[in-house]
Order: structure tokens, then C-alpha cells, then sequence
């Protein structure tokens, strides 16, 4: 692995803080349609780890690497790199999983130069509070995330820099998202169906678990072991960060699978050095406590405004109509755990449905997005008293995009009404007829609300059921 010299590195970083370095506009990135209220972050009570004198090595790793790499795609040398790609969500789980299989891939393959990318912006970041949570436990640079690579600082777009890289590593999801598809799969841990991409990836480790993290601890773990005999110790840091993740998905170990617990042993034996005294029920206990602190850093949103509330939780990819190959539609997946009507409320300044549908309907226009589907759920009380889990789904479909025109926009609009009024039981939202452009009448937008009967505890279905049945209804427009 060829290493530059410090005063490079530092130089190239200098060079990134003033902007000297030209960066071209990326597919699924957006310009900040205004700042984003996130001064929820003040209640966490961090620690004052801002002098990069005081990182942990995780973070001073992360920091080389970015600026290795991002020197490195100037030079024309994109092909010396792997990149490790959590999903567009970038929730504690991609986040850890991603930053630990670069580290994975660069200590244990020889002459492998891999990097952490998170698929979201770097302003978008602090909209997750648990992730800040998590990199202040870590030690990361959580103040500015100057350490972490986001998908807004690529130099070139993603379609002309993934046929150049050695590959991706696939964490958190099973299949690339959008012009990653060009890139060649060097690596998946996945714990979702399995798409069958990259079969011939090494490693490709495709298993049910509550955590993707577990399995790429498991993988890291057993190759840790060599390298600590040779005297490599992996950062303290990155098992902090691990457990963080496993800790949310697993609600504490409560609901984890095999794998999620026997890696949970083995890291949090690792951090706290009780390789020989190992104490299970101060184990057991940790991790309750460090799910319930990351369970409540997630629920502090409501600082948040409509349109940072689209930005925290969106997943966007290309879409190919089988009937119109010249058009490859950008469909947009947001969840929101709030009632269309507080997501109004949360619609600066006016907070009205104009401004609320002005706002998406922008949101689109930065994100390329041709279709965007909003997913809500909330409870509320029911007749009796008892609180009970609410679902809605929004749908807005632009025709100024790459759906050219109102008659095609019309048909995939119509089709989407048809299979979501013909597949689950919903009902229309009151006033959701009409709109997209900001209240004009004859739009294409439409909020429903479902009415049960569609998941198991008659609270609806979320995104694994709606993204596939939307995808089906727009395979011929």
C-alpha cells in the first residue's frame, strides 16, 4: 500500500477546507434548500472532542484514508480503490457497517485501499441524532464529520467514478443502488433477501440477522484475531460504534438472533478487555442501557422541520419501465414518524398544505426525483382510548422531469391510485386531491390513509410492501 507523506495529506485537507478542489454536482445529492433546523443537537451532552488532538484512531484512520482517496481520484488512481457503501438511509447500522469494512477490507487484504462512503449528504448527517450519538461515543469528529466521506464530496458523478473503482462493498443492503450498478461488487454483508448480485464477491455473506453489523463484526472479529498476533490492534473505537448498532436493531439483545448476540459478546469482551473474566449479567446490562440511550437520542426530532424530515430518512433509485427504455424513472422512498398533519405544521413559514406540497415538490426537483412517495406512521388515539399505530402514504409525480410530459406523468400516477386503492385498504386523506405544484387543482398528488387490516397488527405495511407494488404498477406506462 503506498502511503503519502503527512505534509500531503495535510496540505490536500487544507485544500478541501477552502474549497480550491472543483467538485462536479453528483446524481443523488442536492443543494440545501435552506439550513436545517438542528439545534436538537445541543441537548445531547457531548463531550468536548473537537481538537483532532483528542480523536480516537478511528477517526484519525478515517480522516488519512478520506484524503488518501480523495487525493488519489485526482491523480486518475480511482482504480487502487474499494469503496464500502452502507444504504441511502444512512441509519447507526450502515453507518457502523460501512466504516467497519473498509477497516475489514484494508487490514486483512493485502494491498487493499478501501473507505467508508455514506450514501447521504453531509449536512444531512446530524437529522439522525442517534448517529451523532454514536460518533461522539466513538470519538469521531462528530462536530463537523470532517473524518467521514459523504456522497456530496465526490468529485465526479457516481456514474463516471464507479466503473473506474476496483469495486464496491456492499453493508445494509443486497443490491447497488442506481449508477453503483456500474461498479464492480468486490464484497456484500447483507442481512435482507438476497438479490443475487455480486455472486462472486469475497467475502458474500448474505444472512438473517437484526443487524448487519453483527455479521460484519463476526467477519472482523475472526480475521482480528491474526492480526492481533502480529501486533495490529483494531481501534477500540470501531467496537464502541458495532455494539452501538447491534444494541438498536436487537432492542438490546431482546429480539437478536445468534449471530447478533455472539458478536455482541465478542466486541464488548474486546472493549472492556475481559477476554478472561467475561461478566454476563453486566453485559446483559450494558446493553439495555446503551439501547435505551440510542432508542431516546432517535425519538428527539421534534426540532425538525418538514423538509429536514424528508432529508433523514429518503431512499432514492432508478427505475426502468419495461415498455419506455429511453425513460429510467428516479422513484424517492421517504418514512416519517409523524402525522401528515404535524408535517404540516413543520412546513416553514407558513405551515400550510401549499407550502407543505411546495416544499416536496422542490425537495423532488434537488433529488431528481420523478415520483416521491411519503410513508408516515404515528398513533393516535381510537374510540376506545387506546393508542394505536397509524400509517399514511403520500404520492407525488412530476411531469417536468424525466416523465416529459402530463400524459405519461398521468398514466404512472393513475396506475400507482390503482394499485395502492386496489391492494390495500385505504382511505383519502382529507384534502389530498390535487396539487403538485404547490396547490395547483388537477395535480398529481394523493395522501391516504390506511385503515388496517394490511400487517399484522392491523397498523398497515411500510416500505418492503410499498416500494414492490408502486415498481409493479409503473413496469408498463
Amino acid at each position: 500500500m503506498i502511503v503519502p507523506t503527512v505534509a500531503s495529506i495535510l496540505l490536500y485537507i487544507s485544500q478541501l477546507f477552502v474549497g480550491s478542489i472543483v467538485r462536479e454536482s453528483n446524481d443523488f445529492t442536492l443543494p440545501s434548500l435552506g439550513e436545517s433546523n438542528t439545534s436538537f443537537v445541543n441537548s445531547l451532552k457531548l463531550n468536548n472532542v473537537t481538537d483532532m488532538k483528542r480523536h480516537g484512531r478511528l477517526s484519525k484512520w478515517s480522516a488519512t484514508n478520506k484524503a488518501r482517496f480523495l487525493k488519489d481520484l485526482d491523480a486518475g488512481k480511482a482504480g487502487d480503490w474499494i469503496v464500502a457503501l452502507g444504504n441511502q438511509a444512512a441509519d447507526t447500522d450502515s453507518l457502523a457497517s460501512s466504516i467497519a469494512m473498509a477497516y475489514h477490507l484494508e487490514h486483512t487484504q493485502e494491498g487493499t485501499n478501501a473507505i467508508a462512503l455514506l450514501q447521504t449528504p453531509r449536512d444531512s448527517l446530524d437529522l439522525r441524532p442517534e448517529n451523532k450519538l454514536a460518533l461522539r461515543d466513538a470519538a469521531m469528529s462528530h462536530g463537523d464529520h470532517q473524518d467521514l466521506l459523504t456522497i456530496d464530496e465526490l468529485p465526479m458523478k457516481v456514474k463516471r467514478l464507479a466503473p473506474l473503482l476496483k469495486g464496491i462493498a456492499l453493508v445494509d443492503h443486497p443490491e447497488p443502488v442506481g449508477d453503483w450498478k456500474l461498479a464492480n461488487i468486490s464484497a456484500i454483508i447483507d442481512h435482507h433477501k438476497d438479490r443475487h448480485w455480486g455472486e462472486d464477491a469475497d467475502p458474500r455473506i448474505i444472512e438473517m440477522s437484526k443487524s448487519c453489523s453483527s455479521l460484519v463484526a463476526r467477519d472482523l472479529m475472526n480475521d482480528h484475531r491474526n492480526l492481533q498476533m502480529e501486533g495490529e490492534k483494531m481501534p477500540r473505537e470501531l467496537a464502541d460504534i458495532l455494539l452501538a448498532a447491534i444494541a438498536l436493531d436487537s432492542d438490546g439483545l431482546e429480539n437478536a438472533t445468534d449471530v447478533d448476540l455472539s458478536s455482541a459478546v465478542e466486541l464488548y469482551k474486546y472493549a472492556n478487555g475481559q477476554h478472561k473474566k467475561f461478566k454476563s449479567k453486566k453485559f446483559f446490562k450494558y446493553m439495555t442501557k446503551l439501547n435505551r440511550a440510542y432508542r431516546n437520542a432517535r425519538k428527539d426530532l421534534e426540532q425538525l422541520n418538514f423538509l429536514d424530515l424528508l432529508k433523514r430518512d429518503y431512499k432514492g433509485d432508478l427505475f426502468q419501465p419495461s415498455n419506455h427504455k429511453q425513460h429510467r424513472l428516479h422513484l424517492g422512498f421517504a418514512s416519517i414518524p409523524f402525522s401528515i398533519e404535524d408535517q404540516i405544521k413543520r412546513s416553514l413559514p407558513s405551515k400550510t398544505l401549499r407550502e407543505y406540497r411546495a416544499i416536496e415538490r422542490q425537495f423532488m426537483i434537488d433529488r431528481s426525483s420523478d415520483i416521491n412517495v411519503i410513508m408516515s406512521k404515528h398513533k393516535e388515539k381510537d374510540v376506545n382510548g387506546e393508542k394505536v399505530k397509524v400509517r399514511d402514504i403520500g404520492v407525488l409525480v412530476r411531469h417536468d422531469g424525466r416523465l416529459n410530459g402530463t400524459s405519461l406523468a398521468q398514466v404512472s400516477f393513475d396506475n400507482i391510485v390503482k394499485a395502492i386503492e386496489g391492494n390495500l385498504q385505504v382511505k383519502r386523506w382529507n384534502g389530498s386531491d390535487g396539487g403538485d405544484d404547490g396547490g395547483e387543482l388537477g395535480g398529481r398528488r394523493r395522501i391516504w390513509t390506511q385503515i388496517g387490516g394490511n400487517g399484522a397488527d392491523s397498523g398497515g405495511v411500510g416500505r418492503k410492501v410499498i416500494r414492490p407494488l408502486i415498481e409493479e404498477s409503473l413496469r408498463y406506462i
